[in-house]
């Protein structure tokens, strides 16, 4: 009789605990606290949890030393070994650089998101078992509009931060080329070696408008990653003419002027529904790969001020305010 009971409240217990749909690893370049790593965490979480049994881990190789980003590496994968997931989702270039060969030759299917370098060079042959998402950071698109809110402007700087990030945005930018002609702008890159490189070129000027798509990878002069907070405040703060970036939480009063941005959760949703594809069964051939090309516009109406800026009434209409 006891025996009978027990079938009969196991058949009455809520779907929520029926048993999950497939084990995934999701195996983030940088730290959680990260804007970017945070919200595509959150667009994976939009589309897989809680279906999926979903398992997170974060190298951290923006704040740590190149030296110990193989060690970081290793730790992933020993988790990869212990879980055995289904799927594998690999965010940004260091880990696709440092898993993705492993993985390819495990078989097990991966998808890669926030990737700005080609994915072959990280391959000897592009892996089949291997879709994804291509991050292609909206450099060229926000010069052509930067050209139209500053009509007068002729040399543009893109300032980078030294990591992998940011040669993958160069390689896919320039193209081995030093100088960039964008409508009326002479546009030229610099890498900082470190925080003091950086502060001495923000100083020094020589150029009309500054962008800056990577900068949490800055260090100082002991080898700690500078707070990002902190180095767009004092770049704001000492620049000599106005600073842009590509990312929304760059913008504010005691931030950046403006920023044209891709969206880390539709991001992280975008990748993630691929992964659910696979998972149901799509085979990686027919997933194939795809780019996110999609920004927006965002502006702090106190820095246009400060720096006598009037945006255009077709960028205005689209524009975000904070």
């Amino acid at each position: 009789m006891k025996i009978w009971a027990t079938l009969v409240m196991l058949m009455l217990m809520p779907a929520a605990i029926e048993a999950k749909e497939g084990t995934v690893l999701v195996v983030q370049s940088y730290h959680p606290s990260l804007d970017w790593t945070r919200l595509t965490d959150q667009g994976i979480a939009d589309i897989l949890g809680p279906a999926h049994d979903i398992h997170a881990i974060h190298m951290d190789t923006k704040r740590l030393p190149a030296a110990s980003h193989a060690q970081r590496a290793d730790l992933a994968w020993d988790e990869f070994r212990r879980l055995a997931p289904d799927l594998v989702m690999v965010g940004d270039d260091d880990a696709l650089r440092l898993l993705g060969p492993r993985l390819a030759q495990s078989r097990v299917p991966f998808v890669y998101f926030g990737i700005n370098n080609n994915p072959r060079a990280y391959f000897e042959t592009l892996p089949p078992t291997m879709i994804g998402l291509l991050e292609r950071t909206p450099v060229i698109p926000w010069l052509r509009h930067l050209a139209n809110i500053l009509p007068s402007a002729r040399r543009a700087l893109i300032l980078f931060d030294d990591s992998g990030t940011s040669m993958g945005i160069i390689a896919d930018t320039f193209q081995k080329r030093t100088v960039l002609s964008v409508n009326n702008l002479s546009v030229r890159y610099k890498i900082a070696r470190d925080w003091r490189d950086w502060r001495e070129i923000v100083r020094t000027g020589g150029h009309d408008l500054l962008v800056t798509p990577t900068f949490h990878a800055i260090q100082n002069h002991s080898g700690h990653s500078e707070k990002w907070t902190d180095v767009i405040a004092w770049t704001a703060t000492n620049s000599p003419v106005p600073v842009f970036s590509n990312q929304d939480y760059t913008v504010h009063d005691a931030g950046v002027v403006g920023a044209f941005t891709l969206q880390g959760r539709e991001h992280g949703r975008t990748a993630a529904t691929m992964a659910r594809d696979l998972l149901d069964g799509k085979r990686p051939k027919d997933a194939g790969h795809k780019s996110d090309l999609t920004g927006r516009f965002v502006f702090n109406q106190k820095g246009l001020d400060r720096h006598g800026i009037h945006l255009p009434e077709n960028i205005r209409r689209m524009a975000n305010f904070q």
